[in-house]
C-alpha cells in the first residue's frame, strides 16, 4: 500500500490510499510530493502431512511487514514495486515485497513454509509424528 500525500489547498495535507496488488511500475501522480509504505510479504505455505497416519504438516508463517513514512518523491517519478508471492507448493517460503524508491531499496520479508510430516519413530506409538 502507498499512502501518498498530496496537497488540497495551499498548506492543507491530503491523504489519500493507494493499494497495489500487483508487481510493476507506478507513476506518483501530479501533486504528490510525499509518500509512505507499509508493506507486506507473501505467506509462507503449509507443511506437507504424511500418508499414513494423523500427522500434519505445520502451518506456515505469514509474511513479514516494514513500514516507512515521508519519502521525498517528484511527481511523474516512476517507483518499481514488487510484490511477493505465497508459498506454491507445500513447505515452500514466501516471496519477499519489495521497493525501490530514489536509489532505496525497501523490503518486506517473505514467510517461512511450515516444517514437513515425517513418519512416527520406529517401535513406538505411530502417531508420534516429527518434523522436517
Amino acid at each position: 500500500m502507498i499512502r501518498r500525500r498530496m496537497t488540497k489547498k495551499k498548506g492543507e495535507p491530503y491523504i489519500d490510499k493507494v493499494y497495489i496488488k500487483a508487481s510493476g511500475d507506478y507513476t506518483i501522480p501530479a501533486n504528490c510530493t510525499k509518500i509512505d509504505l507499509f508493506l507486506v510479504g507473501g505467506g509462507g505455505a503449509g507443511g506437507k502431512w504424511v500418508s499414513w497416519g494423523y500427522c500434519p504438516g505445520a502451518s506456515g508463517s505469514g509474511g513479514g511487514t516494514a513500514s516507512i513514512k515521508g519519502i521525498t518523491v517528484t511527481p511523474g517519478q516512476i517507483i518499481s514495486i514488487t510484490i511477493g508471492k505465497g508459498g506454491s507448493s507445500y513447505s515452500s517460503n514466501g516471496g519477499s515485497t519489495t521497493v525501490n524508491v530514489n536509489a532505496s531499496s525497501y523490503t518486506a520479508p517473505g514467510g517461512n513454509g511450515g516444517l514437513i510430516s515425517r513418519n512416527g519413530v520406529y517401535d513406538t506409538d505411530p502417531y508420534n509424528c516429527w518434523y522436517k
